[in-house]
């Protein structure tokens, strides 16, 4: 991980979550390198009993150094948007800011802010869909009841998928999947002697199936950007267009299917759920608005996605005086700036539609040695992330590891797989292997029972 950092400026990300009675902290670092590309690793991972400011700032701090890092390299900041991180002068990203001369860039997440916002929907239907999976869970004969509707209704029968209450995106699955067996699912839960009374209720309403129909138009339009914002690649210039997208497609978007059945209802009642359907984006947009602050990004950022041959020198200065003033100052800028531009133009044509932004800048960089002051703007940008997804994903693959069964592992073990795990994923088998095969201090640990006193 270190080889391939250098010295590149990098990105660092933190999270808390507790497993069992271990509150675990993990602290990720990304980096653009013109060899590698973009990458996210796993500098460190510690438990710690309370997630002070002052306490994960030390614990930031001491991992740097651990590991031969300079502070003043870091680029951003990213966390959660909880009021702890960003908020107060007390706070983490100011504590950081404090220890550093570095421009350092704030960035919530995104994602959480759609996640929650995609909570504002007009019904509890989170609730509804766990109560619905809950209800057949292990459970032969509800199964079987809702089997035999399915056929005396000639609906095709299909199982549930387990929805996750921590993972929104897959809601939408569970959502498609009542909606395809809408009538059975009705017919069964109201033939109970005493089905759940939510349930009862929210099956004996006419307006539930074009709510419901609503909602799963509504949560497809969330899930695309919260899918790209959690790819771990995912370029940080790319983010505006991520959130303004989705901002045009969800502006009073019902769904065709929400609309033909909306003209079944009586006026009044049709008028009133268009209402509350409205009030649903308006209050998800305003959510959006107070927690998304792209005036505390740097901008004029567009230029590093390479869209076209031509980039120009003003709109590089001024994002060079926002993330490091000290390039702005150097005339050897325009110049580097109109030798990219002749690199550009020499790119073949099917290179440069096929190509990412991400390839394109591993090509050029790699090739040439005279582009030093662009080579480290770009740097700065690609390392910056557009959430903290990556962190939050942390936690699942320790709970991958740290099992039941396993639950003698110490903390350094589970850390040092995590580790492997990420900062390895890409060697092959054989260069694995290799690297096992040939450290004899390391086939004795492994072998060793340290790993769980």
């Amino acid at each position: 991980m270190l080889s391939e950092l250098g010295d590149q400026p990098f990105s660092i990300s933190v999270d808390a979550s507790n497993h069992n009675e271990v509150k675990l902290f993990p602290l990720v670092i990304r980096f653009f390198s013109s060899r590698v590309g973009v990458r996210v690793r796993i500098l460190d991972l510690r438990s710690m009993p309370c997630e002070s400011s002052e306490q994960i700032m030390n614990f930031i701090v001491s991992s740097l150094e651990e590991n031969g890092l300079e502070l003043e390299k870091v680029t951003s900041f990213c966390a959660d948007n909880a009021v702890v991180n960003f908020g107060g002068c007390k706070k983490k990203f100011n504590r950081l800011k404090e220890r550093t001369s570095a421009r350092l860039i704030p960035i919530g997440c995104p994602a959480h802010i759609l996640h929650n916002a995609a909570e504002r929907l007009p019904v509890d239907i989170e609730t509804i869909v766990l109560k619905i999976c809950s209800h057949f869970k292990s459970q032969t004969a509800r199964a079987e009841s809702l089997k035999q509707f399915c056929s005396q209704l000639e609906a095709q029968y299909t199982a549930l998928p387990t929805h996750t209450p921590t993972r929104w995106t897959t809601l939408d699955n569970v959502v498609e999947k009542i909606i395809d067996i809408w009538e059975p699912l009705k017919h069964h839960f109201l033939s109970l002697k005493c089905p759940p009374r939510i349930l009862e209720e929210f099956f004996k309403s006419e307006q539930s199936l074009i709510i419901i129909t609503f909602l799963h138009s509504a949560l497809l339009v969330f899930k695309k950007p919260l899918l790209l914002l959690q790819k771990t690649t995912a370029l940080f210039p790319q983010l505006a267009d991520i959130i303004d997208s989705f901002k045009d497609a969800s502006s009073e978007f019902y769904g065709a299917t929400t609309a033909e059945l909306l003209k079944g209802l009586k006026n009044d009642h049709a008028e009133m759920l268009k209402s509350r359907f409205q009030e649903f984006y308006t209050i998800t947009m305003d959510y959006i608005d107070k927690w998304y602050r792209p005036e505390e990004h740097p901008g004029n950022l567009d230029w590093t996605l390479l869209r076209n041959r031509k980039v120009k020198y003003e709109e590089v200065l001024e994002m060079a005086k926002q993330i490091d003033p000290h390039i702005a100052m150097a005339d050897e800028l325009f110049d580097e700036v109109s030798a990219l531009n002749s690199l550009l133009e020499n790119i073949p044509d099917d290179v440069f539609d096929k190509d990412d932004p991400e390839k394109k800048w591993m090509n050029i960089l790699s090739e040439t040695d005279y582009l030093p002051l662009i080579y480290k703007l770009v740097s700065i940008v690609f390392s910056i992330p557009v959430s903290n997804a990556f962190v939050e994903r942390v936690f699942s693959l320790v709970s991958a590891q740290w099992t039941n069964e396993r639950n003698r592992l110490r903390e350094q073990a589970v850390r040092a797989l995590i580790q492997v795990r990420v900062n390895l994923e890409d060697f092959s088998c054989p260069e694995m292997h290799n690297l096992i095969s040939s450290d004899q201090r390391l086939l004795k640990q492994i072998v060793g029972g340290n790993k769980y006193k």
